[in-house]
């Protein structure tokens, strides 16, 4: 997370990978006779100051200008902040091949709206979405989507990269062909690394055909009954993705959609039939009981996404709180804590998602809720290489703004609350090393900004 003050950054947007490699080749050779150091803008990990408008850096003289040499120490020097602004082309995309090319500054949004204009389509949809997500962005944080159960991981989808190396070296990965198995599977790295192993200058990816519909469906009940429904649909229509709400969450995800009451339960369903495929409102009874029984099914005129924006921003607002965190892992039956202002679950794949308060101490994130904080420690697991995702939300203006968090800023405490736990993974060594040989990698402590 970014900690520095703003008089001490400066932006310099690159205009491509030609100038990127020329920009960190600058900075290799100053090595450490300048208090320089540089973060990726696009980093899942870098946290924007509060103004906007920070002074901006044409090229490396104007870092060094009124810097005195000597080491890096701590936060201290001057920190350039590396934007893939201006590197935001779409650069192909093919129909006959089903695969598009693009800058990693590119809108994941502009992307994947430029793809459905020629019926294509990008089955990628972040489980914690953000408006403004690069297309690098997504890469570098190994973003979870929420229909990998339907079409799999985000990973399965990346064909091709080209990456500017902190050394200056630009190196490229896969290649057209799906069925590419030869060298290094070097994008398996890159992904979900922070930016740590580079700048990811360009992607190539698969797309599928562009679904007939897409439609969401909200069905309310009784949780049990719905979860035995959940697995009904998914055989019989096998949806993009499916998510459970339960008590305060139903009832904050049912006035989220525009609904009235307080459901017990609360299935949301969304749905990308081909054109041949079933919609769920013609569905036989052996699927669906009948409305009017034990369950209600409705269409929904509202992305899940927008619901989900109305449903953290009321939490925030319910709280009173200018962050919480959205975390979520692997699911598993669902911790003890009870003080989280709210939980759902989405299944297949299922995953875990709680909103929890939080408090600051000492410079790190403090869990409030206690049977979260074990439920988390007793994974023993590093959020950067995990499946767990640990994010601070915001609501800037009415729309979220997100943080991922590393694992060096969250801690919790326990027993007396005097000694820290932490907790790393015990392969962490082993991967951090295949990935240093392999590629250069940034140093945290010297340049690089997680």
């Amino acid at each position: 997370m970014m900690k520095s003050s703003s008089d001490k950054m400066l932006l310099f947007e690159v205009s491509g990978a030609d100038e990127a490699e020329d920009f960190f080749r600058e900075c290799a050779a100053l090595g450490g006779k300048r208090r320089i150091r540089v973060g990726l803008l696009e980093s899942p990990f870098i946290q924007m100051p509060d103004d906007p408008a920070l002074p901006r850096a044409e090229t490396l003289r104007d870092v060094l200008a009124g810097e005195e040499p000597g080491p890096v120490e701590g936060n201290s020097g001057r920190i350039i902040l590396l934007s893939l602004r201006r590197m935001n082309r779409i650069l192909e995309i093919s129909t006959g091949d089903l695969l598009a090319v693009a800058e990693g500054g590119v809108l994941f949004r502009n992307l994947a709206a430029a793809v459905e204009k020629e019926n294509l389509y990008f089955p990628f949809a972040p489980e914690l979405p953000r408006a403004d997500a690069t297309l690098a962005e997504i890469i570098m944080d190994g973003a979870i989507s929420r229909f990998e159960g339907s079409y799999g991981r985000l990973r399965e989808y990346l064909l091709s990269l080209e990456l500017v190396t902190p050394r200056g070296t630009r190196i490229h990965t896969g290649s057209r062909s799906i069925k590419d198995v030869s060298g290094y599977e070097l994008a398996g790295f890159i992904t979900g690394a922070g930016g740590r192993c580079g700048m990811i200058s360009r992607a190539m990816l698969r797309l599928l055909p562009l679904p007939a519909v897409r439609s969401l469906y909200a069905a309310e009940g009784d949780p049990d009954r719905l979860r035995e429904i959940a697995g009904r649909l998914k055989r019989a229509l096998n949806p993009a993705s499916l998510a459970l709400f339960t008590g305060r969450a139903a009832s904050a995800a049912a006035s989220a959609i525009g609904g009235a009451g307080e459901p017990a339960g609360l299935l949301l369903l969304e749905h990308h039939p081909s054109p041949r495929g079933a919609d769920p409102g013609s569905l036989p009874d052996d699927v669906l009981p009948d409305t009017g029984r034990d369950c209600t099914l409705s269409r929904i005129d509202l992305t899940f996404e927008a619901m989900l924006e109305r449903l953290i921003i009321r939490a925030l607002e319910g709280a009173a709180a200018e962050e919480i965190l959205h975390i979520s892992f692997d699911e598993r039956p669902e911790p003890a804590g009870k003080n989280w202002i709210l939980s759902w679950v989405t299944l297949f794949p299922g995953r875990v998602n709680v909103l929890s308060e939080f408090e600051r101490r000492k410079g790190k994130i403090v869990i409030k809720d206690e049977g979260l904080l074990e439920e988390l420690a007793s994974r023993r697991i590093d959020p950067l290489l995990s499946r767990m995702r640990v994010e601070i939300v915001r609501n800037r203006g009415g729309t979220i703004d997100r943080l991922r968090i590393s694992e060096s800023d969250l801690h919790g405490f326990k027993g007396d609350r005097d000694s820290v736990q932490s907790a790393t993974p015990a392969g962490f060594a082993q991967v951090d090393g295949l990935r240093e040989g392999i590629l250069e990698v940034f140093d945290p402590g010297e340049m690089m900004l997680p």
